[in-house]
């Protein structure tokens, strides 16, 4: 599962993550979130056209998928 937070702050962005997910009782039921696979992007790459950084978006992905 990939997450993107998004709110005015970084603050209001985690507490909206957290209130979408974490605080659902479903959401530990996930077998993505029971063996760890849920990955939080990072909004600076993800949420806009990254322009220069596309290579740091898409190691970030690949990472994400096929790494550790």
């Amino acid at each position: 599962i990939f997450l993107l937070p998004m709110g005015n702050s970084d603050e209001s962005a985690q507490q909206a993550l957290a209130e979408q997910t974490t605080q659902n009782p479903a959401w530990a039921q996930l077998d993505a979130v029971k063996n760890d696979r849920v990955v939080t992007l990072d909004p600076q790459l993800f949420q806009y056209k990254p322009n220069a950084q596309w290579d740091q978006a898409y190691q970030v992905l690949f990472d994400a998928l096929y790494g550790e």
